[in-house]
């Protein structure tokens, strides 16, 4: 759950709620395959009063996560691979712009299929403490029925986390995005695309061995946007992991 909006929020605002479901499933102690299902709940309003609202399914993601040296006891035994698709499932719009003002891109879903692929490490610094790193990126393979091609992104993130107790784990990353200009009839989406600089707290609490939940917030740091698009606000998160 988390809501974006420029400095005077008596102008123009957007609100951003989403649920998600996700799921793995592990083939080996190699091979990991993963499912997330979003549901998506949005607002936009000007002048404090809301002109427009999308609910419902977004766009599923399915990844698959190899890490090739996990029997081994070489430096590299903690290094993953993550390679998948961001399917089409969302609605889009036919117009998905609202206006001059951003949201540029307001719609459940792309209508285009993208590419998602990525790298992950993560060691040990001691009993308690840990850190963690990682490097996505996703690209549209094609543009969708409705002349709209979404916008190569990139992210980066480095971190530590520290186990405070036996059942409770705090963490800490930087996160940095990257999102270039979506396009809509060939033509860039000139308020969309934005650089983002970002910082993530988060709590995981174990319940037992098999349910914990979690927490966090997305704090924006710096960020740079495109034209008269909006500025991301802090984005907070709740979870629930439950594995059998």
């Amino acid at each position: 759950m988390g809501s974006s909006q420029i400095d005077n929020p008596n102008d123009v605002a957007t609100e951003f709620h989403q649920v998600a479901l996700t799921s793995s499933y592990r083939l080996s102690q190699d091979w990991l395959l993963s499912a997330r299902i979003p549901f998506t709940d949005a607002t936009r309003s000007e002048d404090g009063k809301s002109d427009n609202a999308i609910r419902g399914l977004g766009d599923i993601s399915l990844s698959t996560i190899y890490s090739p040296w996990t029997k081994t006891d070489s430096q590299w035994r903690n290094l993953s691979f993550n390679a998948g698709l961001i399917l089409p499932t969302g609605t889009p719009r036919n117009n998905p712009r609202t206006g001059l003002f951003a949201p540029g891109v307001f719609q459940l879903g792309t209508g285009a299929t993208q590419l998602a692929v990525g790298a992950n490490y993560f060691g040990s610094l001691s009993d308690d403490w840990s850190y963690f790193s990682g490097i996505n990126t996703t690209l549209p393979l094609y543009e969708s029925s409705r002349d709209f091609l979404p916008a190569e992104t990139y992210s980066l993130r480095a971190g530590i986390s520290r186990l405070i107790t036996e059942n409770l784990n705090a963490k800490l990353s930087f996160d940095l995005f990257h999102g270039g200009r979506d396009e809509f009839q060939g033509i860039e989406i000139g308020n969309t695309g934005s650089t983002v600089l970002s910082l993530n707290p988060a709590l995981i609490y174990s319940i037992n061995d098999n349910l914990s939940v979690s927490a966090s917030i997305i704090i924006p740091l710096h960020q740079r946007v495109n034209e008269v698009a909006l500025g991301v606000g802090p984005l907070s998160s709740f979870g629930v992991s439950f594995s059998f």
